[in-house]
């Protein structure tokens, strides 16, 4: 785990161009013949692993190993259709990945056909060995520079790697108000839970959908408000109810975009991305959530 204090990091940028690319995506698995696991031991030492901060535009020879920490869909209405009740279309099946270094990623599949392939392949917590694909500009919030675009693929296995179990990037408030321009960046936010608004509905961009806001206070005693709509807020809401009686109840809300809100400074969800965990016994946090609870300053 890391926790980010004061950093600063390059504004995003935006590009439309996007190389054509293949991908080799290798999963770790139980279930394989003895004949592909001697070739894919065979393979690996001849191949040059980069870490994520070194890829760049430049070339579609890359290989990577990254572990797969979400998997999400990316989806928006068409104008026309919205109005007459149609349901949102489907734009990318997207991930966020980091390395053994815990630099994280998106990767992005675009195309019905390589959705439709990859969306029951591609499982949350495993790790894939990637080659031939895209690199991008313009990092979804999650890379400060980049983004992968998988665009032709061929799935292969392997099971050799070994990754941390989470990767958890904590940031304190006062350091996202300093650092982060709204709706640019995802960070992970760790706090005392303040106060919670009972989940409901509201309309959003004229679109009826599910709301729930609540405000934490983090380890330095710093206030922010929390407001996640859709698939998010059901899931924390749900997940909520079971513990919502404990007197002390301590949030890790995990990808948050940092936004304003009727001029105020507050954190989103990151599309379907956002998760929060309430009470978390994650190894990485423990000291941190401790000296929450104790009132202690990290």
């Amino acid at each position: 785990m890391s926790i980010w204090g004061d950093s600063s990091s390059e504004e995003e940028e935006e590009s439309n161009d996007e190389e054509t690319a293949n991908i080799c995506l290798v999963a770790q698995e139980n279930e394989e013949s003895e004949t592909d696991e001697v070739n894919h031991e065979l393979l690996l030492p001849l191949l040059e692993i980069l870490l994520l901060d070194e890829l760049a535009p430049s070339m579609e020879t890359w290989t990577v190993v990254v572990k797969v920490d979400r998997v999400f869909t990316r989806t928006e209405y068409d104008v026309t259709e919205r109005d007459l009740g149609y349901p949102k279309k489907l734009i990318s099946l997207d991930m966020i990945v980091f390395d053994e270094q815990q630099t994280r990623m998106l990767l992005r599949i675009d195309g019905d056909e390589l959705i439709d392939h990859f969306c029951n392949l591609i499982i949350e917590g495993q790790v894939y060995l990637i080659q031939y694909f895209s690199v991008g500009l313009g990092g979804g919030g999650i890379h400060s520079k980049h983004h992968i675009v998988v665009l032709h693929n061929i799935l292969v296995q392997e099971r050799n790697f070994i990754f941390p179990l989470y990767c958890f990037k904590i940031w304190f408030v006062e350091a996202i108000r300093r650092d982060s321009s709204p709706g640019c960046k995802v960070r992970d936010v760790f706090g005392l839970l303040v106060s919670i608004e009972k989940i409901k509905w509201a309309r959003v961009r004229g679109v009826l959908t599910r709301v729930m806001t609540f405000v934490i206070r983090d380890p330095q005693g710093d206030m922010v408000r929390c407001v996640l709509f859709g698939d998010s807020a059901d899931e924390a809401w749900k997940s909520y109810l079971p513990l919502k009686r404990m007197h002390k109840l301590v949030a890790l809300i995990n990808y948050a975009v940092v936004n304003r809100q009727h001029g105020k400074f507050c954190l989103k969800n990151y599309a379907n991305a956002t998760k929060v965990f309430w009470n978390p016994t994650f190894t990485e946090i423990m000291l941190l959530r401790r000296a929450l609870l104790l009132g202690v300053i990290a």
